[in-house]
């Protein structure tokens, strides 16, 4: 048999014309071939599906970890905070010493201040008055601090 009858031997089976059943076969063929391109579709598209599930959660997960790693950073810029108020502010006792010892400096010390001294003891007394309430936050700012470091807690 020569080439040239081969290739037509398989252009005739390929059109559905062979001889002793051969077209049935490539029906078969082609519809077996029909049947994988759909499963290979369908395990395509379910692939797809899943890679896509992935990703979400991926970034769900992601924006969870930032959202964790922004308020643990807030919660220890706001303890920061609060331990430098605290070092900053002075104690209750230190503020009454402090008093103490200007109104004892005021005091009579057996002669008497002149006009210069009395009114710079006046105006060293209430500049530490001043400075203590400056220095000491209010009861109400500790409370929003407190309450804002719980929330971030």
């Amino acid at each position: 048999m020569s080439t040239h009858e081969i290739v037509e031997q398989i252009e005739h089976a390929a059109h559905g014309g062979g001889h002793g059943g051969i077209g049935g076969v490539a029906r078969y063929i082609g519809i077996t071939m029909a049947l994988l391109g759909v499963m290979v579709a369908f395990c395509s598209a379910m692939v797809g599906s899943e890679r896509t599930e992935l990703i979400k959660a991926m970034v769900e997960q992601s924006t969870r970890m930032g959202t964790y790693q922004t308020e643990t950073m807030k919660f220890r810029s706001m303890m920061a905070n609060s331990a430098l108020l605290k070092a900053i502010s002075p104690a209750k006792d230190e503020i009454k010493k402090i008093e103490t010892t200007l109104r004892d400096k005021r005091g009579p010390r057996g002669k008497a201040d002149d006009e210069d001294t009395g009114e710079l003891k006046d105006l060293i007394s209430s500049s530490v008055e001043d400075l203590a309430d400056l220095l000491t936050p209010d009861p109400e700012v500790i409370r929003d601090f407190a309450t804002v470091a719980r929330t971030y807690e």
